[in-house]
């Protein structure tokens, strides 16, 4: 018996081993299971401008999860398929496979089967380039296959037209294409892998552009029959904003990360009703923050290490761009206006960066009555000198900007440095909970002080009381404020919030964050009257007007407390007791944070010009300073000449050299000049344009009497009546196009009636006028854009046109000349009247006419037309004595 009991407590006891060495290896089989996989991505860094890389954990059990639970380590592994999916920017050559990044993402997370599309073409509107593969995985209900979908974010050029094609529908309609594109190729690519039956599952992200068509992506799959919230993991970064119709609670399993300041989230506009599809997270932000100062030490770590250069914010540039989007949106309060004013003008400007093309774009937005009205000239007057010297600024590191650019990173970086891939990165990796990188403040103050005042800012919160930054008004910073007794010193464990306080150009700039209780205190080092205003602002909406002005009399050493964030308001009753303002111009805004050349200018817009007006201004000032240039050139080359004759004897020694016609010509010029800009900036202006072209045209039949005076003769007496008829038609046009083209059509006939009364027509001059009137009868036929009764004036003003030119033939030269020029600027003028209006067009034929008139003008002073016209003029006359002026 006991040796039995022996050998069953033996049994027993090796049992036991065996059943532990059995949950050993199963929890080392789970270990290997659950154990991340390093994954290396490898892209362009925006901040530098350099290839770089960054590591990222992979593991298939992540997707055994319900997709509506925000997986954190697979929001970081979803960034890292993002950016992956770029294309390399640092490749100009197109010598690399442009979704080469991608391709070794999905080999090294053990993906099959890839599909690569439009990485191939030339990125335009129409292309959205992305990469599928998919895996064969399992969870508790079985097996399943994954695939996932990395689309293209950065580096794809035109593919950022579908930015401009918002439309007016419930959803923004070129994210919807290129959406639909991605989600037909989805069903394609599972009918080609022969995946139908199976069970399904999709991982789909994206950065920027491409952020936004994964976000419509997994709203439509969600939407389908195949898949459901907890079968599409869809995780998306920088995302714009895609739908008026968001339903946050039908699509939990999409997961938007946003940088609170990124302006492209801020697109399209929230005031115009859009949002995003699914769950919006947003990373912290100086402004909005009073915790932003010690997140962002985690985050600075994180950049440093991996890219090489410290972590940095410019937030006078979030400002400044804010600005700008709130012009922007004076311009176009809604979405039906901005895609039926303005959504075209823009993607034929990003489409055609021609300068000519660029200029008539920009002319056509300026002279759009309904964008640009008396309402809002102001607020594009400002848009205009705004962005102008904010680049400039940047260019020339002047005023407050050389305090917030990093020389040591890209133009690119400093700009867009909140939509770069590396501030999402140092943020989603500065901390592992989500609880602390993600915040939900989304409101803020900006307060603008004006006066010579030294400004302290304390924090009132009971656990983090002390002095945060006090201001003087020269400039310096120092430790300590007192007030009423007491003596402010900063917090000395450590809590001093990194509140944006700047002093410029008169001016104290704070951003105070709505998460915590701040006090403003005021010191002035003189009598004065203090000027404040404030600007409620909320992450992603836009104000188009300040809501509250204060003036405050204050002696010197007065101390005032002007904000309590108790109240998110200003003591108006208890510490100024003046009236507040109901509104403040937008324009005014810029006052405060524009450089100091747009200062001067506003300051010195005593006049209050309109947008269009000081465009015109600048414009006829640098055609002034062009045409004088080219003015005193031709003086000069001429008188060269004159003295060169009057050297050879073929002048008279007393001859004087005359400037007067060059003079003439100059200011004609400049007229025309000034005339198209009204053209195109103020249509409306149609008597000032009329009085302008009787200008030129008074000094053309000046210059052109000058000659008839000296040498009259039948011809040049015609020629100038002509002038005087096409003077008149160039006035009438811009009341009657109709009208118009017949008195230019009586002017060439009579020019036709007396060159063919002065030199017969030759049978093939006939042939010539018969084969001229053919093309203009099929050219006119085929021209589907014009009425029965305009094609007909057109026809008929053909046929008149093409025999003045065929009877010119035997003319002087000049004549002839000019009359083939007026063909040429007759047929820009009416394609471009049929066809869009394009401003370089209508400059060039416009400028042609001219020439043609000048040449006529000319023409009566060079040759001696005898009266009775028995013969032909002279080509080649002698030369005659010129007078002493």
């Amino acid at each position: 018996m006991k040796i039995i009991k022996r050998i069953i407590i033996c049994l027993v006891t090796a049992a036991c081993l065996l059943s532990g060495l059995q949950i050993e290896t199963k929890a080392e089989e789970n270990l290997d299971i659950n154990e991340n996989k390093e994954i290396e991505v490898t892209f362009d860094i925006s901040t530098t401008g350099k290839l770089g890389s960054f590591k990222f954990d992979y593991n298939d059990q992540w997707f055994t999860k319900n997709a509506e639970i925000y997986n954190h380590d697979l929001c970081r592994l979803s960034l890292g398929m993002a950016i992956s999916a770029f294309r390399p920017n640092l490749d100009p050559h197109g010598i690399e496979d442009p979704a080469t990044h991608v391709h070794a993402f999905f080999d090294k997370c053990s993906f099959q089967n890839q599909r690569t599309d439009d990485y191939d073409k030339q990125p335009s509107l129409y292309t959205v380039s992305t990469v599928m593969a998919y895996k064969e995985l399992s969870d508790d209900d079985g097996d399943f296959t994954l695939i996932a979908i990395a689309v293209c974010g950065g580096g794809y050029k035109n593919e950022w037209l579908s930015n401009f094609t918002c439309g007016d529908e419930d959803i923004h309609v070129g994210f919807l294409s290129a959406a639909k594109l991605v989600y037909d190729r989805l069903f394609g690519y599972v009918a080609r892998n022969n995946l139908h039956g199976r069970r399904l599952k999709v991982w789909v992200s994206g950065f920027s552009r491409a952020a936004a068509v994964s976000n419509i992506v997994a709203k439509l799959l969600v939407d389908s029959d195949v898949f459901d919230t907890s079968s599409v993991y869809a995780y998306t970064f920088a995302t714009p904003r895609t739908t008026k119709v968001a339903m946050e609670d039908e699509y939990k399993n999409i997961f938007n990360i946003c940088g609170k300041m990124d302006p492209v989230p801020n697109l399209a506009f929230a005031n115009w009703g859009y949002d995003r599809y699914g769950i919006t997270l947003y990373t912290p932000a100086q402004q909005t923050d009073s915790t932003y100062y010690i997140q962002v030490k985690k985050a600075n770590a994180i950049h440093r290490d991996n890219f090489g250069i410290d972590f940095f914010n410019n937030v006078e540039w979030d400002t400044r761009l804010r600005l700008i989007l709130n012009y922007i949106l004076a311009i176009v309060p809604t979405s039906a206006i901005y895609s039926e004013r303005l959504q075209d003008k823009i993607i034929a400007l990003w489409s055609d960066q021609r300068i000519s093309n660029i200029m008539t774009c920009l002319m056509d937005i300026a002279s759009d009555k309904v964008l640009i009205n008396d309402e809002n000239q102001s607020e594009a007057n400002s848009l205009l000198t705004y962005v102008t010297y904010t680049i400039l600024g940047y260019l020339f590191k002047s005023s407050i900007n050389s305090k917030y650019t990093k020389s040591d990173a890209t133009l690119l970086g400093n700009l867009a440095r909140e939509h770069t891939p590396e501030v999402y990165l140092s943020w989603l990796f500065s901390s592992d909970k989500p609880a602390n990188i993600y915040t939900e403040n989304m409101h803020y103050l900006r307060l603008v002080i004006n006066g010579d005042v030294d400004i302290a800012l304390i924090n009132m919160n009971p656990d983090e009381w002390g002095l945060i930054k006090f201001l003087k008004a020269d400039g310096t910073v120092e430790e300590t404020f007192e007030f009423s007794g007491s003596v402010y010193t900063k917090d000395e464990r450590g809590f001093t919030p990194d509140i944006f306080m700047e002093r410029t150009k008169g001016e104290t700039i704070i951003l105070l964050p709505k998460d915590n209780d701040y006090s403003v205190y005021l010191k002035s080092n003189k009598d004065q009257t203090v000027q404040l205003h404030t600007l409620p602002l909320m992450v992603g909406y836009t104000n188009s007007k300040i809501t509250k002005v204060y003036y405050g009399d204050m002696k010197a050493g007065d101390y005032e407390v002007v904000f309590s964030g108790n109240d998110n308001d200003l003591y108006v009753t208890n510490y100024f007791n003046v009236s507040v303002g109901d509104s403040f111009e937008a324009m005014d805004v810029t006052k405060g944070t524009s450089s100091e050349f747009a200062v001067a200018l506003e300051n010195a817009n005593i006049l209050n010009l309109s947008w269009r007006q000081i465009i015109i201004l600048a414009y006829c000032l640098l055609i002034f300073v062009i045409l004088l240039l080219i003015y005193g050139i031709t003086v000069g080359i001429q008188k060269h000449r004159f003295k060169r004759k009057v050297k050879e004897g073929s002048l008279p020694a007393t001859a004087k050299f005359n400037k007067r016609n060059y003079v003439l010509l100059f200011i004609a010029t400049f007229l025309f000049c000034f005339q198209e800009l009204l053209y195109w900036l103020m249509p409306e202006f149609m008597t000032s344009r009329s009085a302008l072209k009787l200008a030129i045209g008074v000094i053309l039949l000046y210059i052109g009497y000058q000659g008839y005076r000296k040498q009259p003769s039948a011809l040049s007496k015609f020629i100038i009546i002509s002038m005087i008829l096409f003077t008149a038609a160039d006035i009438a046009i811009n009341y009657s196009f109709i009208v118009g083209i017949i008195i230019y059509g009586v002017g060439e006939g009579a020019l036709s009636y007396q060159f063919i009364k002065y030199d017969k027509p030759e049978k093939w001059q006939i042939i010539m006028w018969v084969l001229l009137s053919v093309v203009a009868f099929l050219v006119v036929y085929l021209t589907k854009n014009m009425s029965f009764n305009m094609r007909v004036y057109i026809f008929l003003y053909s046929l008149i046109l093409g025999g003045m030119l065929i009877t010119s033939f035997t003319m002087p030269k000049k004549i002839r000349f000019g009359s083939i020029i007026l063909l040429v600027a007759n047929v820009l003028l009416f394609t471009n009247e049929i066809a869009r209006p394009r401003l370089m067009i209508h400059v060039i034929a416009l400028a042609l006419y001219y020439i043609t008139v000048s040449l006529f003008a000319f023409s009566t002073r060079y040759h001696d037309f005898p009266r009775n016209m028995n013969k032909k003029p002279i080509e080649n006359p002698e030369p005659v004595p010129v007078p002493a002026e």
